[in-house]
């Protein structure tokens, strides 16, 4: 049984066929290209497989617990023991652990995942790079699933997102000469009367918390007459403060932060993101990346908007919005896109 988020079967039965060939070749390395949160499902039948044989799978992710879409959709068809590494490496047939827990590995897997998709990635190359290079000796095979190749050596397969079925949301970039922390750039507040309008969810992001301070407090000023209400939200804040907003479904809520991790979870909804001083080196083309993907992951609402407001154009912004770009030229060409 598949989980019924999935929308394209056909491309998902191709995939398990590219990935068991693969694990019965010669190469130790192989990457899976896609987009941010496409489906971890993708594994399930070669990790039946190797269960069946009594092969032992890690799984390393940035989270800490299991993946309980993978465990899920695994249940359905096979019983196996599985565990979270937290102090020490447990004899479980499947064994997840975080990034930041490698060390604790000291056994010997049949098959490795490095899933840099699941979850919104603040993973660079290095840390992958670092992650492979420790299990390279622990794990007969591994695989990578990221947004890009990681390592040069190795297969390669890229896979469409199984998932959406509308297209992936391309940044809008917004180029001013404005003090972004002092003013709102005339095409930014024409938006912000459009989010209000529609009663949209909109997160603004910037860079540090004193940017958080400084533009909270001059946009709740110049927007007040709106009647638009800002709500700031610190990296250091609890999800909690915005969760009882988000489930207003007839209220726009605008939430200014430092925080960039996954939103568009908190109501199930489409979100809209203004991502402010997208310049700033802390605005790297993979956050950005993941950020146009919060924007439309939840494919069966109306779409969300990601706009990139910065001084200049950065190399970047520009990356990202080509990654995004060739996203929907792969499914356009597939005929698998649907409007």
């Amino acid at each position: 049984m598949l989980n019924n988020r999935l929308v394209r079967i056909e491309e998902l039965n191709k995939y398990n066929y590219l990935l068991n060939k693969w694990y019965k070749g010669k190469r130790k390395l192989l990457t899976i290209i896609t987009s941010p949160y496409n489906t971890s499902l993708i594994y399930k039948e070669l990790i039946i497989l190797l269960l069946k044989e009594n092969k032992r799978i890690l799984y390393v992710w940035d989270s800490e617990e299991i993946n309980k879409e993978l465990v899920s959709g695994l249940k359905v068809d096979i019983k196996f023991t599985y565990s979270f590494i937290s102090t020490e490496e447990v004899n479980s047939q499947i064994n997840f652990v975080s990034y930041n827990n490698l060390e604790k590995i000291k056994h010997q897997y049949d098959f490795c995942i490095i899933d840099d998709i699941s979850l919104f990635s603040k993973l660079t190359k290095a840390n992958i790079r670092d992650a492979v290079e420790y299990l390279y000796l622990f794990c007969k095979k591994i695989s990578i699933y990221s947004i890009e190749k990681v390592i040069n050596i190795g297969d390669v397969i890229y896979i469409s997102d199984l998932r959406r079925n509308s297209p992936f949301i391309e940044p809008r970039i917004m180029n001013t000469k404005v003090n972004l922390e002092e003013e709102i750039p005339y095409k930014l507040y024409d938006y912000f009367l459009w989010f209000k309008e529609n009663k949209s969810k909109v997160i603004i992001l910037v860079p540090y918390e004193d940017n958080v301070n400084k533009i909270y407090e001059n946009y709740t000023e110049l927007l007040k007459a709106k009647d638009i209400k800002i709500i700031k939200f610190l990296k250091k804040d609890n999800d909690k403060k915005i969760e009882a907003l988000y489930k207003e479904k007839n209220k726009s809520v605008f939430v200014i932060t430092n925080n960039i991790k996954n939103y568009s979870n908190l109501n199930n909804t489409n979100i809209n993101i203004v991502v402010l001083m997208c310049d700033n080196a802390f605005f790297n083309y993979k956050k950005l990346v993941f950020l146009s993907s919060e924007a439309g992951k939840n494919s069966n609402k109306s779409l969300g908007e990601i706009i990139l407001v910065s001084k200049v154009l950065s190399e970047d912004m520009e990356l990202a919005k080509n990654i995004t770009r060739n996203y929907n030229k792969e499914i356009w060409e597939k005929g698998l896109l649907k409007y």
